[in-house]
């Protein structure tokens, strides 16, 4: 489950004291704000939230991220990756030896040295440059006794959508991203503005670091 846009924008109503006085509600009467405005905010944050997730291999959220490009050539191009390479996958179909086989990340021109030698058996290799994958799929095809080969990668994408998509258990670093951005209209709370920056700093890399940020007390 993903956090609930509709909570967290409540929840940010309520700390800066924008709503129906005793109501729980995302709807902002103070004309300092506007609902959309609330809205916004915590999408900006949860998708920031996010990043801290699916760019760190140290948090176990990061693989509801991931997403498969399957059947990349030699020299293909990866289609809008939001991180880092999570794994390259060799998938032999048909022939002596099929089933799927883990790249290992190889040099560039060794791996087109192999291409040209096709006639041996070689490991799985690919290398990146940028977006750009080089591998030996054709050499690894064809040693495979008649089968073919798919080049799968699996990485992180993310695009922001109308609804939070960060983990359950980073409500609060939702709020506090939004707070940052909300709590100091006109200039005004410089102080608890930048409380609730520092707050929402902090839960970004502890999230990076695999760990789940705890709430804090901080000033509305």
């Amino acid at each position: 489950m993903a956090v609930s846009l509709a909570v967290v924008s409540a929840d940010c109503v309520l700390l800066l004291n924008a709503g129906t006085p005793g109501a729980y509600s995302a709807t902002v009467i103070d004309p300092r704000w506007a609902t959309q405005e609330v809205v916004d905010a915590v999408l900006t944050a949860d998708a920031m939230v996010c990043a801290a997730v699916f760019r760190s291999k140290n948090n176990s959220r990061t693989s509801q991220f991931y997403s498969t490009q399957a059947g990349l050539a030699h020299g293909g191009l990866l289609t809008n990756p939001a991180g880092p390479i999570a794994a390259v996958k060799f998938v032999v179909t048909g022939g002596t030896a099929p089933g799927s086989r883990p790249g290992i990340r190889w040099e560039a021109s060794e791996i087109q040295y192999e291409i040209a030698r096709s006639n041996r058996n070689y490991d799985p290799h690919y290398d990146t440059d940028g977006e750009t994958i080089w591998h030996n799929g054709a050499a690894v095809a064809a040693a495979s006794g008649g089968g073919t080969v798919s080049v799968d990668v699996l990485f992180p994408s993310f695009t922001q959508t109308s609804a939070c998509q960060a983990p359950d258990e980073f409500r609060w670093i939702d709020t506090t991203g939004a707070m940052s951005i909300l709590v100091s209209p006109e200039g005004e709370n410089a102080g608890p503005a930048s409380n609730w920056a520092q707050q929402f700093e902090d839960g970004l890399k502890a999230i990076m670091a695999g760990e789940t940020p705890q709430r804090q007390e901080a000033a509305a």
